[in-house]
């Protein structure tokens, strides 16, 4: 897929610097009796192909924004934010640690603590 941020860089900088252009040559022929052209386009011509390009930018924006709020990809997106919010606050836990040799779900005992006995292996 096409990387869009770069090309909604180059209609930005195509409207600005065709403002620019055409205030320039809006400027000079203020100050002037000439009136300047460029290709023959006047300064009018250079706000409609400003307007015309920020529109565009918009429009690219616009719809960028709404592909990524699709139900299918902000599902995947608030899925990895949630492990990745579970996994932050757990990274510190202690205590209930599962043991190497159990069975996942027994708690390990915490170190400097005896382990608890085993009512099946009493012998007495």
């Amino acid at each position: 897929m096409l990387p869009v941020l770069p090309l909604m860089d180059l209609l930005i900088v195509i409207g600005w610097s065709s403002l620019a252009v055409g205030f320039l040559l809006k400027a000079i022929a203020a100050l002037t009796r000439w009136q300047p052209t460029i290709l023959t386009l006047s300064p009018i011509d250079f706000l409609f192909v400003a307007v015309a390009a920020f529109l565009f930018a918009i429009a690219l924006a616009a719809r960028t924004w709404v592909s990524e709020q699709q139900p299918a990809v902000s599902a995947q997106r608030r899925k990895q934010q949630t492990l990745d919010a579970y996994a932050a606050l757990h990274t510190n836990d202690v205590g209930a640690e599962v043991g190497a040799v159990g069975d996942g779900y027994t708690a390990a005992p915490v170190q400097g603590q005896a382990p608890a006995a085993d009512p099946a292996q009493r012998t007495g």
